[in-house]
């Protein structure tokens, strides 16, 4: 479970509020809100328009991945 996860999470990025086919981003709201309350670190980006393999927003997600591995990899 979330409670045991001794890494950190580096990113939660999600293509849509409403279009990604694959998976709903209320599924990735509640996993960042369970990170929040077992003090994990975490980001979730919810980006507007898209498909699931974020090729619309392709350099922000690696600008953010990069970001991340540096402040905590």
């Amino acid at each position: 479970g979330v409670q045991t996860c001794a890494l950190p999470i580096y990113a939660i990025d999600h293509a849509a509020v409403t279009k990604d086919e694959a998976i709903a981003h209320t599924q990735s709201e509640a996993l960042a809100a369970a990170l929040t309350r077992c003090g994990k670190p975490h980001e979730l980006v919810l980006y507007e328009g898209g498909n699931h393999a974020l090729t619309r927003h392709w350099d922000d997600v690696t600008a953010r991945t990069l970001n991340w591995l540096d402040r905590h990899g």
